[in-house]
């Protein structure tokens, strides 16, 4: 990696990191190459993998039967558990306890990177204490460190006690918090804030009913627990997604979703793929999982299973309804898998902005709050044509179609694509007189 790195502005690692580095250490893969995955300092992934390694003692008898003694193979020693024993130290797990000179045999991985054995090939028939490094684990232990100094009070049973006999006894003769607070401030050892905490929870002999206007406030609104995810996103989350593509590097993925015309009336399916940024519409006469499943199987029919398979192999959606019955999309009308779906998180639209920004130039021709309802199919692959026909910096200022034309070229034909002349690509309102 030459020049400066490129450091994530995100301050601290996610969980998406965290899943990244497991399959990295699974891999064993280098250092550099990490850090350079998820944009953070070679030194931040070390600190990483150190605070959240588990730690996995050999099994207890290993002990009793098994000399852990790191010069067991050059020990020439007899005799030191008891006089006249001819087996040599060596062989015998006594010398573990009664031997001064006893150093136990530890693996020098921990010590240096990768610091654990995820990608060791004898860590199932190691006697040794083991180190491992688990995402969700590693996830756990972060968001644990950052709440625990938050849980419970910085103070010491005897600093209570002194503030509890300098505060009831004022609030009782009915001193407001901020006068006492004013006078008193060099004798207590926190801030005004959390007085009113530590009455509220009960720490002090003063209670709320004490306080005059406390009584009088609404208790605040707490937020709603998050709602835990619904079935249908069971096995295909984001984080799903980001393993399954980490195992599965070579595959196209596709983003889909849909543009809304008016409330009722037709939208747009569309399918991005990634890699070329090439982008398919379909117009549907309403916006359901069933008109969604027609578009599936027309395009299975037009491609082939074979090649259906091969171009959309993994599919990333958001949360809509019509997309919420992923089996239905996933298999052909035998049963037989033809694609895997995965969702975004919800209110992470980001996580699919390649197709996010490709609706951009749909809005071009088709402002927000047009009605669908007076286009056909043809005219959407006109607009479908003439977006897919401009230019892109991303794409070397090369255009989607002439990428497709190189590696997709059976899915051009197919779905009989057509270039637009560069100098007439035309995204304006009157491309499609309605």
């Amino acid at each position: 990696m030459s020049g400066k790195r490129l450091l994530s502005s995100h301050p601290r690692i996610t969980l998406d990191d965290r899943i990244v580095i497991q399959e990295f250490l699974d891999q064993g893969t280098r250092l550099r190459d990490l850090a350079g995955q998820i944009k953070k300092h070679p030194s931040t992934v070390v600190r990483e993998i150190k605070r959240s390694r588990s730690r996995r003692q050999p099994p207890h008898f290993n002990d009793r039967t098994i000399n852990n003694c790191a010069h067991k193979k050059t020990c020439m020693k007899r005799s030191i558990c008891k006089p006249g024993c001819h087996l040599r130290c060596s062989a015998c797990s006594k010398c573990n306890t009664v031997c001064p000179d006893f150093v136990r045999d530890e693996c020098p991985t921990p010590l240096r990177f990768p610091y654990v054995c995820n990608a060791c090939p004898t860590k199932n028939g190691c006697r040794k204490t083991k180190f491992f490094y688990s995402a969700t684990v590693a996830d756990t232990i972060s968001r644990d460190l950052r709440k625990s100094p938050r849980l419970g009070i910085s103070l010491s049973e005897q600093q209570l006690l002194d503030l509890d006999l300098l505060l009831t006894p004022l609030i009782q003769k009915g001193q407001p918090i901020n006068h006492i607070y004013a006078t008193q401030k060099e004798k207590i050892p926190c801030s005004k804030r959390t007085l009113y905490r530590y009455i509220d929870l009960g720490y002090l002999a003063a209670r709320n009913i004490d306080l005059r206007r406390k009584v009088s406030y609404k208790p605040r609104k707490s937020r709603k627990k998050k709602a835990p995810d619904p079935a249908y996103r069971k096995n295909r989350t984001y984080a799903d997604f980001l393993v399954y593509a980490g195992y599965n590097p070579d595959l196209q993925i596709v983003e889909m979703d849909t543009v809304i015309g008016r409330i009722g009336g037709k939208t747009f399916l569309t399918l991005l793929f990634r890699d070329l940024d090439l982008l398919l519409i379909f117009l549907l006469q309403n916006n359901t999982q069933s008109a969604v499943l027609e578009v599936f199987d027309h395009l299975e029919n037009t491609l082939g299973i074979g090649l259906f398979q091969a171009c959309l192999p993994v599919v990333l959606t958001d949360n809509g309804s019509e997309f919420q019955n992923p089996d239905i999309l996933e298999k052909t009308s035998i049963g037989s898998p033809r694609c895997r779906i995965f969702y975004c998180d919800p209110m992470a639209s980001w996580q699919k902005g390649r197709i996010e920004k490709a609706h951009e130039y749909i809005r071009y021709v088709l402002p927000k709050g047009s009605s669908f309802d007076g286009l056909s199919q043809d005219d959407v692959d006109l607009l479908m044509n003439h977006i897919n026909c401009t230019c892109r910096d991303i794409l070397g200022e090369s255009c989607p179609f002439d990428l497709a034309c190189q590696s997709m070229a059976d899915v051009v034909t197919s779905l009989q694509l057509y270039r637009v002349p560069a100098n007439q690509v035309h995204l304006k309102p009157d491309l499609i007189k309605q």
